[in-house]
């Protein structure tokens, strides 16, 4: 099932600038026809780079590779860690911090003495353990990265360490985000490369956006992990993830997660689908907060549990694939952006790099508003393809094909399977398939969905949410034979919440055992209202093996 569960090579493959087509946001051009290259002026270590992004509204035909991000400081991995990184305990296990010299010394051994009491490990003794050997690995192409650090680097390593201690718990919680999947060593040099191992400006950065606030009250929720569903009228997690298509699955030649946002897999993302859960687009705000934190641990711990530990260090960093073929314009909501901006301040430089694909010209007007949340080093790091097949050539340079979904031209499982795996894994129950549909009821006319089982396949629940205020009435049928009969969907008390939800179906031991839906066969979903509103229709596939 390649990125669902599988093994990664180190094989690294030269880009090919002729073979694609490809606009960093930094860099993109103002003419649409004329092809140019472009340079980025190499960076110095104690300045932070600022490059101007107010000439970039045009998108195509521009050859610009995402290699020139070594030329920015700090840039992204490229190439997989030494391996047990996710093991490292800096205060109770310094030697797994050792480098390879330091470990393989060709130096000749003492002859054994007699036994030496000694007295337990103390924190200093761990922490010049760190300034002797996190230095000397030279496994990637890049520094800033545990076994890369010169002695700078290393020093701020430890002010920062020591700096946490004396501040907010949310501080050092934040930077440990992601613990145990990521290691404290390399989640204290991701914080530090965002703002150039600059121990003062990293501080000030997180207090400056507010992240540590922010990060208090997500947690006084437990990150929302526990009430998800209470909170959107119980419409379970596995719903929200048809209604707004993201998927984590394989990772890159460098350790990175695969992170893919595709608006238009089934019946597109839909916005009035969407507002038959939520109020506005800032109600999904929790669901972001499950998605990046708790289940970006587990898509980390997932991978580490697919992939060789001896040859494989999985990074807390995404390589982001966002489709932008379908993507409703409402999403790029001001006020959403800039709550979405104050997440994504929690967790600093986890973005390795994104592909925007299938660009539309008309794209240059998002951008312009786009680009105002985004840190002049993060736009290094997007790159802009007007089609699939350009974006192909240069994925596969950072991503094995089999690691890489077969939606994107690689040899992995589809978008569709790993989002309906994700799906039946987070219901943990029966279900085996989801079916959503977004039904809009039209006065006067009968509106109709169809949907298939296998002979293997039943239903197991049918549940409708809406927020209409008239309601409307739903039959199921098969052929002339009637399922559900006549069943009404609306607000049953004027005191009832905005939105609401009606089971119109439930297969539990309790119902009549002479009437189920089960396949094979083709079955149908009438209703009908009286004014034009909108119905999001589940329907909870099972196994009847």
């Amino acid at each position: 099932m390649g990125g669902l569960c599988s093994k990664s090579n180190d094989a690294v493959v030269d880009l090919d600038r002729s073979r694609h087509v490809v606009a960093t946001a930094a860099t993109l051009s103002s003419s649409t026809t004329e092809k140019k290259s472009f340079t980025i002026p190499p960076a110095t270590k104690s300045t932070t780079t600022r490059l101007s992004v107010d000439d970039t509204d045009k998108f195509f035909d521009t050859f610009q590779s995402f290699s020139d991000l070594n030329k920015i400081n700090y840039p992204p991995a490229t190439k997989m860690m030494a391996s047990a990184s996710t093991t490292i305990c800096i205060d109770t296990a310094p030697d797994l911090l050792l480098s390879t010299k330091i470990n393989n010394s060709s130096s000749p051994k003492p002859p054994p003495g007699p036994p030496v009491k000694t007295n337990p490990p103390q924190k200093q003794n761990s922490t010049t353990a760190i300034t002797e050997t996190l230095k000397g690995r030279t496994n990637i192409t890049t520094h800033g990265y545990p076994g890369e650090l010169d002695e700078e680097e290393f020093n701020a390593c430890l002010k920062f360490r020591e700096e946490l201690k004396k501040r907010n718990p949310a501080y050092r919680e934040m930077v440990l985000a992601y613990s145990p999947a990521e290691s404290e060593a390399f989640a204290l040099c991701r914080f530090l490369r965002a703002r150039d191992f600059n121990v003062d400006e990293v501080l000030a950065m997180l207090e400056e956006n507010g992240a540590p606030e922010i990060w208090k009250k997500a947690k006084e929720q437990n990150f929302y992990r526990d009430n998800l569903k209470e909170l959107y009228n119980g419409c379970p997690v596995s719903v929200l993830m048809t209604l707004f298509p993201i998927v984590v699955s394989g990772i890159a030649k460098n350790g990175a997660v695969m992170f893919y946002l595709k608006p238009s897999f089934g019946s597109g993302m839909d916005i009035n689908g969407l507002e038959c859960v939520i109020e506005n687009l800032s109600d999904l705000i929790p669901y972001l907060w499950d998605l990046l934190h708790t289940r970006g641990i587990d898509s980390m711990i997932r991978e580490q549990e697919c992939h060789n530990p001896k040859t494989t260090t999985i990074l807390s960093e995404r390589i982001i694939v966002i489709d932008l073929k379908g993507m409703p314009s409402a999403l790029y909501d001001k006020s959403f952006m800039s709550e979405c901006n104050q997440i994504t301040n929690c967790f600093p430089e986890t973005m390795n790099r994104t592909y925007m694909i299938n660009v539309p010209m008309a794209f240059s007007v998002v951008w312009s508003i786009l680009k105002m949340f985004i840190e002049p080093r993060t736009i290094e790091k997007i790159g802009f393809f007007s089609y699939e097949s350009y974006a192909k050539d240069d994925l596969l340079t950072f991503v094995d094909s089999k690691e890489l979904l077969s939606t994107y031209g690689g040899d992995g499982p589809s978008f569709e399977e790993v989002l309906q795996i994700r799906q039946t894994t987070y219901e943990n129950n029966s279900t085996t398939r989801l079916i959503v549909e977004t039904m809009t009821i039209f006065p006067r006319y009968e509106s109709k969905f169809n949907f298939d089982l296998k002979s293997n396949e039943h239903v197991s629940s049918i549940n409708i949410y809406s927020k209409a205020d008239n309601g409307a009435d739903f039959t199921v049928s098969s052929g002339k034979v009637v399922l559900v009969e006549t069943t009404n969907v609306s607000r049953k008390e004027e005191s009832e919440k905005m939105h609401y939800s009606v089971n119109i179906f439930n297969d539990d031991s309790d119902s009549d055992p002479n009437i189920a839906i089960s396949g094979p066969g083709k079955f149908e979903i009438v209703a009908k209202g009286s004014v034009k509103e909108y119905y999001l229709v589940t329907i909870h596939g099972a196994s009847s093996l």
